[in-house]
């Protein structure tokens, strides 16, 4: 993964981060509304967007250079109880 690009990351998470944290604390202590707080929603999903966006990217360009990942047998299958198994009556 690119390291610039984490770190551009990191620093706008970093900067919203405080700024949420700041309006919140001022909100709750000092009885302040908070300032535009769909803009804050928004710019929070557009944050958490680029990070999966940029997993993706990776993820994709990644896969050409990985071996696969090891599958294990049977999984994502319901197990049942066999009939010699199952209980005939509650509290068997």
């Amino acid at each position: 993964m690119s390291t610039a690009k984490l770190l551009a990351l990191e620093k706008l998470r970093d900067a919203l981060a405080v700024k949420v944290k700041n309006e919140l604390n001022a909100a709750a202590f000092g009885n302040t509304a908070i300032a535009d707080p769909l803009g804050q929603v928004v710019a929070c999903k557009v944050v958490i967007g680029a990070a999966k966006l940029l997993a993706a990217t990776e993820l994709d360009h990644g896969a050409t250079r990985r071996a696969p990942a090891p599958t294990r047998r049977g999984a994502g299958r319901t197990l049942r109880a066999r009939p010699s198994q199952r209980c005939s009556r509650i509290g068997a």
